[in-house]
C-alpha cells in the first residue's frame, strides 16, 4: 500500500523530533534546556525528503497533484524562526 510505505517514512522523521518536541518545545524542560544537550538532529537533507514524502501522501488522498502553496512556506518560517529564537 503506498500511502501506508509513506506514513512510515513520515513517521520514521517524525521520531527523531520527538524528544525535542517534548523537553524542549511542548514542556519547556528547564533541566534539558541547562544541558546543552542536542535535540532533534537529523541527518543532512532528511527534512528535503520528509516534505517530498508529505507531497506525495497529499497527492495520494487527493488523487491529484496538489501541491503547497506559497503560505506553506510563511509557515515553515514561522516555525523555524520560533525554534531559532528558543536557541538564543
Amino acid at each position: 500500500m503506498i500511502l501506508g510505505g509513506l506514513k512510515s517514512n513520515l513517521d520514521a522523521f517524525a521520531s527523531q523530533l520527538q524528544v525535542l518536541r517534548n523537553k524542549r518545545m511542548a514542556h519547556n524542560d528547564h533541566e534539558t534546556f541547562r544541558s546543552r544537550q542536542t535535540l532533534g538532529a537529523f541527518p543532512l537533507n532528511a527534512d528535503i525528503e520528509y516534505f517530498a514524502n508529505l507531497q506525495k501522501f497529499i497527492d495520494t488522498i487527493e488523487g491529484e497533484p496538489n501541491p503547497f502553496d506559497d503560505l506553506i512556506r510563511n509557515d515553515a518560517l514561522a516555525f523555524v524562526e520560533a525554534l531559532m529564537h528558543g536557541v538564543k
